[in-house]
């Protein structure tokens, strides 16, 4: 068991690195070994299954993706509970995955909670915010909504430019701090 964390953060890096049949491999092992010690159903075996998940998504085999996400958001929202920021993470992946194979459908009431979760836990302006509202814009777009689509763009939009000038504003209210420390 104590091997299965070390397998999977190599698998990370290599994955990073564009290896991902390697990282396959690694991550396999690694799900072997925590499946033979906590069963296939233990909240710890959930992040190897994302992570396992996101190779076959990067291969762009989007059906074994499918199955593997939804093992490990089932995990997750056993576990977690549907509110918690590990099973939205879940979620949002699982999410762009259906939209992938063509289920928006199934895809929108994912995203549609994955922007309750992150606005409940971030607040309304914050970057994971405007990615939810940009994600769930263009599901209304592929609806044809398109008013309602640009009114989700133009928030998304919104809220990127607040983010930003308050990064500006916390850049220049760290310089000010330094400069009266050193006066």
């Amino acid at each position: 068991v104590d091997m299965s964390p070390m397998l999977c953060n190599l698998a990370l890096i290599l994955m990073h690195e564009k290896e991902i049949a390697q990282a396959k491999t690694l991550l396999y092992r690694g799900l072997r070994i925590m499946q033979d010690h906590f069963g296939n159903e233990h909240v710890r075996i959930a992040p190897t299954l994302h992570n396992l998940a996101m190779a076959f998504a990067d291969e762009d085999d989007y059906e074994q993706a499918k199955e593997l996400f939804k093992r490990a958001y089932k995990i997750m929202l056993n576990h977690y509970g549907e509110d918690h920021l590990r099973t939205s993470d879940v979620m949002y992946n699982l999410a762009h995955t259906l939209c992938k194979l063509g289920d928006v459908e199934g895809a929108k009431p994912l995203i549609i909670k994955k922007l309750s979760v992150d606005e409940n836990h971030f607040g309304r302006e914050h970057p994971r915010v405007a990615r939810d509202v940009g994600d769930l814009g263009a599901i209304y777009f592929y609806y044809e909504d398109y008013e309602y689509a640009t009114r989700l763009f133009e928030l998304r939009a919104e809220i990127k430019r607040k983010v930003a000038v308050a990064k500006v504003l916390a850049k220049r209210a760290e310089r000010m701090a330094d400069a009266q420390a050193d006066a």
